[in-house]
């Protein structure tokens, strides 16, 4: 399809890349450092396998969340423990207990074989206690932490922190926001903020299992006896947000099979898999243990992108469409390197494609010009590929791009548009109504002139990569066992409420949330970025890196808070992510890093005819130092400032425009 008749409806990009991220936060363009409430937990680093293992020393509640505390009273020697922070810094004395009128004196070593009850809640002390320091005949009072002062716990069903509760014996009937069951009579957490309740037995649930249900004849789903999915894990998650693209999918549960209460209309968590659609109420799926086992998240996690990637030279589209099922044919047929199909040559404007297989030493060359991709801006870099130079000279497409499905069905545009939802998505091989074809990806917000996926109702547009992004994904440096969803903002024209973790903006397009910490989010583009980069400013590689150390194992030290590149200020305050030479302690904008910058999904090169030049003028990256005056309005393009698009005269007229003068006076052919 070419749209050349309705893409002047798409919404003009943004070329700015220093108010473009903010054009999706608030109308006032401000920069918004990250607020986060005093009561709200910031993140979870503890793998989900372990946190219902570890015990609090002081209390023996499980550690289920970080942020904890780890110490270590043997002087280095052996292990540590760990505590609940509540529980880190207990005081040495009580005073004040209405049990007791004496002070009480905190007691960590005790013998544990011969130790009574808590004279409060009747249970046994397995952790600290707190007692009355006359000796036992004359009291033998003393009570555990729990009875002697508030605990709160951190628990990855909830943003904040709960209190734990004995069970008594009143009546008290609450919903447990983990399964949706109504309990009495038994222990409880509870968030004295949001009256949320949490099961004790809940809190314990197995992060991943392995159900009887979910592919023991045929995991697939086709019937055909080869069952793929066998041993597709379930994963839970305590809280599946409505933004998830996953969320969108949910129906019945697969278990009951209830019409009546349908997952997409609970307030509670869901056992889900992340390689298809299967998904189970909480109590279904956990009713009967002899039905599922526990595994290991890793399991689950394992057929999963892992990010980020090591650096710029993956080849990232493929990787995206192998993982992807709606476009596992398109990822296999890169393997093996068939030919085009059908449908993809008449997109080309009826010219051929012609396939360099591996006998061909073409990518060689191409890979010294830097020739990219026409689908998805990504470099050229190994065989197969195809090129058209019928069409032009410079067309290029990987081959797995080329093989790319005529229509797509995304979630996020129902969410964009709920009048459009069901309704297919369809490829457009070039806006050519558009100035240079470039258009704004609702994806990524970012300019781009690559495929795409068009809705012409509702003028809702993907680029090809944001199309294909996967639903599911793990990031190496957020808990390695964590697992992040695809969202996409529910409401077009509220007020963001998601900050991005990478670069302190607010979210107004595709991103990632933890399903183990919701507080964790990232811009679907910051979590794609590259572990490493390389720029001609710099002869070692750069790492991306933040100064908390999140990214990196030590912290970085930044003596010099400006980009090398545009000499602007770092925000190193507020743990913005940057780019980083430990071997020179050099910094770098990630906007400022051509190959992942705000124009990197712009493919230049192109020409086209002007009204204000005789002569064809280019379309150019400008990354010297050097300023150029618009041969029409005088205005200087600072190159080292702007990174800027400008136009060059084809015939080396020594004539530059601007990008607005070329714009206006722009011949449409």
């Amino acid at each position: 399809m070419d749209a050349n008749n309705v893409s002047t409806r798409v919404r003009r990009p943004l070329l700015n890349p220093t108010t473009s991220f903010q054009r999706e936060s608030l109308s006032d363009h401000l920069r918004t450092v990250r607020h986060v409430s005093d009561n709200t937990v910031k993140g979870n680093d503890l793998n989900p396998d372990e946190g219902n293992q570890i015990l609090c020393k002081a209390c023996a509640f499980p550690i289920f969340s970080t942020p904890c505390a780890y110490k270590n009273d043997n002087k280095g020697e052996g292990e540590g423990d760990y505590y609940h922070n509540s529980c880190a810094n207990l005081p040495d004395s009580l005073k004040g207990h209405p049990l007791h009128v004496k002070p009480l004196l905190l007691k960590k070593h005790y013998d544990q074989l011969f130790s009574p009850n808590c004279k409060s809640c009747d249970r046994k002390c397995e952790g600290f206690i707190y007692k009355c320091p006359e000796p036992e005949p004359y009291c033998d009072f003393f009570i555990d932490v729990l009875c002697a002062s508030t605990i709160t716990i951190v628990h990855r069903s909830h943003q904040h922190e709960l209190v734990p509760f004995i069970a008594g014996d009143t009546n008290f009937l609450f919903t447990c926001g983990a399964c949706g069951s109504k309990h009495d009579k038994v222990e409880y957490y509870w968030c004295k903020f949001c009256n949320f309740y949490l099961h004790w037995d809940c809190a314990l649930l197995p992060n991943t299992i392995l159900h009887e249900k979910h592919g023991v004849q045929d995991g697939d789903g086709d019937g055909d006896g080869d069952g793929d999915d066998k041993h597709h894990a379930l994963v839970l998650t305590y809280i599946l947000p409505r933004e998830s693209l996953k969320f969108q999918k949910l129906g019945t549960c697969f278990i009951c099979n209830d019409q009546e209460n349908l997952l997409s209309s609970i307030e509670c968590g869901i056992y889900f898999c992340t390689r298809c659609e299967y998904a189970a109420h909480i109590k279904c799926a956990t009713s009967d243990p002899a039905k599922y086992r526990r595994v290991q998240s890793k399991d689950a996690a394992r057929s999963l992108i892992h990010l980020p990637m090591p650096d710029e030279t993956t080849t990232l589209m493929y990787t995206l469409l192998k993982t992807t099922s709606n476009n596992a044919a398109a990822a296999a047929a890169a393997e093996e390197g068939s030919t085009v199909s059908s449908s993809m040559e008449k997109k080309i404007y009826g010219y051929d494609l012609i396939l360099h297989d591996d006998e061909n030493g073409d990518v060689e060359s191409l890979c010294k010009s830097s020739s990219s991709c026409n689908a998805c801006i990504e470099p050229i870099l190994s065989n197969p590929f195809y090129s058209c130079p019928q069409y032009r000279n410079d067309f290029y497409l990987h081959a797995c791009c080329a093989n790319l499905p005529s229509e797509y069905q995304h979630p996020a545009h129902g969410m964009y548009s709920p009048d459009c939802k069901g309704k297919p998505l369809v490829l457009v091989t070039g806006l050519s109504g558009n100035f240079l074809s470039l258009f704004q990806c609702l994806g990524c917000s970012q300019p781009c002139n690559g495929f795409a996926y068009f809705c012409k109702a509702c003028y809702f547009i993907l680029d090809v990569k944001c199309a294909s992004l996967p639903e599911a994904i793990t990031y190496e440096r957020h808990g390695k066992s964590h697992i992040l969803f695809l969202s996409y903002p529910f409401a077009r024209y509220d007020v963001p409420t998601h900050i991005c973790q990478c670069c302190n903006y607010f979210i107004g397009s595709l991103f990632y949330t933890c399903c183990t910490c919701p507080n964790f989010t990232l811009h679907a583009r910051c979590a794609l970025l590259p572990s490493s980069v390389s720029h001609k400013f710099d002869k070692h590689r750069l790492e991306l890196a933040s100064t908390s150390g999140f990214l990196t194992d030590s912290k970085v030290d930044v003596d010099r808070d400006f980009c090398e590149i545009c000499e602007m200020g770092i925000d190193t305050y507020t743990d913005s992510w940057f780019y980083h030479c430990e071997e020179c302690n050099t910094l770098f904008h990630i906007m400022c890093i051509p190959c992942v910058g705000w124009f990197s999904k712009i493919k230049f090169g192109g020409t086209l005819r002007v009204r204000s030049h005789g002569c064809p003028v280019t379309c150019i990256r400008i990354l010297t130092n050097y300023q150029y005056p618009c041969c029409r309005c005088g205005y200087i393009i600072k190159c080292r400032e702007e990174d800027g698009i400008a136009f060059e005269c084809t015939n080396k007229c020594s004539v530059w425009l601007c990008y607005d003068c070329a714009e206006a006076t722009w011949i449409r052919s």
